[in-house]
């Protein structure tokens, strides 16, 4: 027998997706969670979410990088293709696809208010568009290859 889910609802189909950050479910990152798991360290935020303020070849799936998913048809690949991780653990956090986050984005990219905002970088970026600090904004309506997603589970925290 499946066990009942102790997470609660976070987004409302009913009221636009819109989500309460409060509740204790899983949800999209809020832009400072992503970029504190991706880059935080000692006290310092690194430039990539290798572990590292530089980027060589091997580290992350970019444009150019020399990597075995370059000439494939489908440039992603899988996840943890790739051993650097950030401080905290996270693979992949610069590189291979941009990540939504929850927060809202309005910047050159976009001219609408119902895009969300991006992280990371994808394969088909040069190495200063993964730069952790980099965001981008994507309108959830648009079908992309190199924007994906990863989850975490619970309330949203003060930064």
């Amino acid at each position: 027998m499946p066990r009942a889910s102790s997470r609660a609802s976070v987004y409302s189909p009913t009221n636009g997706w819109s989500a309460n950050l409060g509740q204790n479910g899983y949800r999209l990152p809020t832009e400072i969670e992503w970029r504190k798991a991706a880059a935080w360290s000692a006290g310092a935020w690194l430039a990539y979410g290798t572990g590292s303020n530089t980027l060589v070849a091997g580290a992350a799936n970019y444009l150019n990088s020399g990597d075995a998913f370059e000439g494939q048809a489908v440039r992603t690949c899988p996840a943890g293709s790739f051993a650097p991780s950030s401080p905290y653990g996270l693979k992949d956090a610069s590189g291979n696809v941009w990540e939504w986050c929850q927060d809202g984005y309005e910047g050159p990219a976009t001219n609408a208010a119902a895009a969300r905002a991006a992280r990371g970088g994808g394969w088909g970026n040069l190495p200063q568009d993964l730069q952790t600090g980099v965001r981008s904004g994507f309108k959830p309506g648009q079908a992309l290859d190199s924007v994906g997603f990863r989850i975490l589970s619970g309330a949203a925290t003060a930064e």
